[in-house]
């Protein structure tokens, strides 16, 4: 079976974002980064030899140039909204940056 082929059937059980962005996108036009927060998803394109940056990459990239002031603020407004991250996720990124604990 070839590459291609491997990949579109890896990709079969993920939702229509996530396998647009790892079988169209990322594949197609050869894409440096792809953005993914499903675990499933994030393995499928590791495997496919992407490199993955997630939500909360972003943010902590985003706090470490000055674009986000608060980063522990915005970690609290996620899950407040509802969004649904691994507190030890939050946490060690946190620490990385020298901010305290939520």
């Amino acid at each position: 079976m070839a590459e291609n082929a491997m990949l579109q059937q890896a990709c079969e059980g993920l939702g229509a974002g996530e396998r647009g962005a790892i079988c169209l996108l990322a594949k197609s036009l050869s894409a440096d980064l792809v953005f993914l927060d499903e675990w499933k998803a994030r393995r499928i394109a590791r495997e496919a030899g992407l490199a993955i940056v997630g939500c909360l990459g972003v943010l902590e990239a985003g706090a470490r140039r000055g674009y986000v002031p608060d980063l522990r603020e915005a970690y609290i407004d996620l899950l407040r909204q509802g969004i649904r991250y691994d507190i030890k996720l939050l946490q060690e990124s946190l620490a990385r940056l020298g901010l305290p604990a939520l």
